[in-house]
């Protein structure tokens, strides 16, 4: 390394700790001196032209991004990126040899495929073989464009996978989870662990997005969470000292059959990352929430649904959509209906003061019970539907000065508090955490974070919020929604029908949706019911359709295939 890229990456050490200091911001960087950051970029004598171009325009990217953030210490986190990627760059000989060892080892893991497809034709995919691989070993055959060898081999080893499970006396059974909120398949673990044929577990795993303490935080109360509800529960990891250990599924003893939750495999750790399930596992998904926003591929076709055995998807339209936009088609969908829903077939009832608090003397039934329910993706996110930075203040205040109208139940996405510190709406987790208590402490108002929410739903009159998958799930109770929207709404096939039928207003307009409060929650207006009625008729009534709950559909299944 140069001399003079030295004192650079030096400079860029000092300007970074001034932020993290907030002794000074960004805009106070002279233009000059980032225009050195960029031609020590220039200089790096790297063999290809292209990669030049790369880390030029990710520099450029990551400054953009720095001067986004609204605090000192964010801005410095950014800073801290651009110092990395461009030490790294400067030391381009190291990254070389790194390369050079990580194709060696990507060139192993081919080697392994081909075993693979060679073993396929020549008919010997035996147990003993299949044992050896996981599904990532599959995978590479799609990621080479090569669908249909993959939809053979990955069916042939179904095949024997199933064939292999019947003969077993004991189907060990596995539910990945990452937070008790997207846990929506009680009905289905308790209908198995009631059945000898069983043996069932819920394997916790970390989810990789958000901030370090949030992740630790999430994980260590969904362990704790499934613990408590008495659930077979096996941690996937140990955290602890700033460390994280993982469990292999060796050592957990490999499932017959997993069920994920989550199709987002690229966020979680790596013993529980998708492509990293035993081959000898059949993976089955079941969508934690309904897919209404607009990118399919996510939705539809990654490769966590093209190795899954089979998708239970809550609609038809899923169906439709799976083939019409899978790489694989709909040959693994099933529409079995929404599980999470099953809670609203069964009739049992919920007291409403052991959910809601009313305050002394009012009468429970004259109080309009309202759920609001923020999305976490508040800026240029993945789905961008996220509103909360904008009306935060004024649903406190709303919520403070009629304690004597309505009762609130905030609903926070389990990802808010993070995404909240990531874009710098509040300094510190602590913050959030400071604002949810004083939701808290509101003689008319509850905080629940995670857990089950179905009984919450069930006992509530209206609901507001940009949670997407609670824009269908509401649809259930039969009450009004108001649906928070951004100009970035984008929405698939079936998120088109769903708004239709929904009360809108402006995510930045209070005005507005204190008129929903008041004339359709408090004043009973619901102009919208009969067209809500109709959707949920057409889309949504899957015990109509089915004649079963969905957690029977699914346990029948099972029982019909493994038996």
């Amino acid at each position: 390394m140069q001399e003079e890229d030295k004192k650079i990456l030096q400079l860029l050490a000092t300007i970074r700790e001034k932020l993290q200091e907030q002794s000074i911001s960004l805009k106070d960087v002279p233009s000059d001196q980032i225009q050195m950051f960029m031609n020590a970029a220039f200089r790096v004598d790297l063999q290809y032209t292209e990669c030049k171009k790369d880390l030029i325009a990710n520099i450029a990217k990551l400054y953009a991004l720095a001067e986004q953030y609204g605090n000192g210490r964010q801005q410095a986190a950014a800073l801290g990126m651009i110092e990395q990627l461009l030490s790294v760059w400067l030391k381009h000989e190291d990254v070389y040899n790194n390369e050079k060892q990580g194709m060696k080892d990507e060139i192993h893991k081919h080697q392994e495929t081909l075993k693979l497809v060679k073993l396929y034709h020549k008919n010997k995919l035996t147990d003993d073989v299949i044992e050896k691989y996981v599904w990532g070993d599959v995978a590479r055959l799609k990621e080479k464009t090569n669908v249909k060898l993959f939809c053979e081999i990955s069916n042939e080893i179904r095949k024997k996978n199933i064939e292999r499970i019947r003969k077993k006396k004991k189907i060990k059974v596995a539910f990945l989870v990452k937070d008790s909120a997207e846990w929506s398949v009680d009905a289905l673990y308790r209908k198995l662990a009631e059945d000898e044929r069983y043996e069932v577990a819920v394997m916790v795993a970390p989810f990789w997005l958000g901030t370090e303490i949030t992740v630790k935080d999430t994980y260590d109360q969904a362990v704790q969470y499934f613990q408590e509800k008495g659930y077979h529960t096996i941690p996937m990891c140990e955290m602890g000292n700033g460390c994280l250990y993982h469990y292999n599924w060796h050592l957990l003893q490999e499932p017959d059959v997993i069920f994920m939750l989550n199709p987002h495999y690229t966020a979680f750790a790596e013993a529980s990352n998708v492509l990293n399930f035993p081959l000898q596992s059949l993976v089955i998904y079941i969508p934690y929430g309904f897919l209404i926003y607009g990118n399919i591929h996510d939705q539809y076709n990654q490769l966590s649904h093209a190795l899954s055995w089979k998708i239970f998807w809550g609609s038809d339209v899923d169906i439709e959509m799976s083939r019409k936009y899978a790489d694989c088609g709909d040959s693994n969908a099933q529409m079995s209906g929404y599980l999470k829903m099953d809670g609203f077939y069964n009739g049992e009832e919920s007291v409403v003061r052991n959910i809601w608090k009313i305050p002394q003397g009012l009468d429970e039934k004259k109080v309009k019970k309202i759920v609001y329910a923020p999305h976490w993706s508040i800026r240029e996110a993945v789905t961008g539907f996220g509103n909360f930075d904008k009306t935060y203040h004024e649903f406190y205040e709303y919520a403070k000065s009629h304690a004597d109208t309505t009762s609130w139940i905030f609903r926070p996405h389990p990802m808010l508090r993070a995404g909240l510190v990531q874009y710098g709406v509040f300094e510190t987790e602590k913050d959030f955490d400071d604002y949810m208590k004083k939701w808290d402490e509101l003689p008319n108002a509850r905080v629940v974070e995670r857990g089950e929410y179905i009984h919450i739903f069930k006992t509530a009159d209206a609901l507001i919020g940009d949670s997407i998958s609670f824009l269908a799930e509401f649809q259930y109770t039969h009450k009004p929604l108001l649906f928070l929207t951004r100009k970035e709404n984008t929405f698939n096939d079936f998120g088109k029908m769903l708004i239709k039928i929904l009360y809108t207003a402006p995510g930045d307009d209070f005005e507005a949706i204190a008129d929903f409060i008041q004339n359709v929650v408090i004043e009973e207006n619901d102009s919208m019911y009969h067209q809500r009625q109709e959707f949920f008729d057409k889309y949504l009534d899957y015990w109509k359709r089915n004649g079963q709950l969905a957690g029977e559909y699914i346990k029948k299944l099972l029982d019909e295939t493994l038996s």
